[in-house]
């Protein structure tokens, strides 16, 4: 989350002529509702189901494809595995500070939000992103991939990822 996925993604997908499909965008369009109102009617094991049968959709039999996963969507062991059988799992790594910069004045991110389903202050914020990125930071480092984005151009950030994927794409 706020590492830069939706914004690099796009770059990315058109320097490699393929496809691009955000994850979140698409369950959004598939349930009609935003992320956040998914969470609070449904929950959270509903929007992971819905994100499990939308990842297994876009990863079968499609080879020209660059799908940016919700910054949760690796929590689930399942998800990590399919992505690592079907595809080049990419991480982009970023520092806490800066996601914080990203992601503070956005009201879309309900894995920040605190018990009572609000956004929360600064400091409490930034403690949340360092919490969820030490949950998942194990997930995440098994990516085939690792660039680090922090303090650096998304364009710049496209131009290695896409220079270090040419490696590994058949």
């Amino acid at each position: 989350m706020g590492s830069g996925k939706s914004t690099i993604g796009p770059k990315v997908a058109k320097i490699l002529e393929m496809d691009f499909v955000d994850l979140d965008d698409e369950i959004e369009a598939r349930e009609g509702l935003p992320i956040p109102d998914i969470f609070s009617k449904f929950g959270e094991g509903h929007f992971r189901q819905v994100e499990r049968r939308l990842l297994d959709e876009l990863s079968f039999g499609r080879k020209s494809v660059v799908v940016a996963l919700g910054g949760g969507t690796l929590t689930v062991t399942a998800n990590l595995h399919l992505v690592k059988e079907r595809g080049v799992l990419l991480y982009l790594k970023t520092v806490p500070s800066e996601i914080f910069e990203r992601v503070k004045r956005r009201n879309d991110r309900p894995m920040l939000f605190n018990n009572e389903g609000k956004t929360t202050n600064d400091v409490d914020l930034l403690e949340r992103i360092e919490s969820l990125l030490g949950e998942r930071e194990a997930n995440y480092l098994q990516a085939d991939l690792v660039v680090t984005t922090t303090g650096r151009s998304s364009d710049d950030n496209a131009k290695e990822v896409v220079a270090r994927l040419k490696g590994l794409l058949p």
